[in-house]
């Protein structure tokens, strides 16, 4: 069941980036809550996770002078757009993660 997830949470991601539509924004997340849920078998866990993986919707995008840019593109000016999606790989794993992390060392 989780590799399920795990492919379908792939198959959104690429979805997502090649219309250019929202298709990541709300598949993506509950999922990842899902198999969190599925792993942990913990309501709690999966709802407060949830909300932390929409973290995803913080948008990133390269640079250009005169058009609107994302947070990121503001930020760091980068145009070749590497150095935004290293910064939002590394965002939205982390606050992705962070529920699962305290929930392990905290309440176990």
């Amino acid at each position: 069941m989780i590799l399920l997830i795990f492919l379908v949470i792939i198959v959104c991601w690429v979805i997502g980036g090649q219309k250019g539509g929202r298709i990541r924004d709300l598949p993506v997340p509950i999922l990842m809550s899902l198999g969190i849920g599925l792993l942990t078998k913990n309501l709690w866990l999966t709802v407060v996770n949830l909300g932390f993986w929409q973290a995803i919707r913080f948008g990133y995008g390269n640079y250009e002078e005169g058009e609107k840019n994302s947070f990121l593109g503001n930020l760091t000016k980068d145009k070749n757009g590497w150095w935004i999606r290293t910064i939002y790989g590394f965002l939205v794993a982390s606050i992705g993660a962070l529920p699962l992390i305290i929930w392990y060392y905290k309440f176990r």
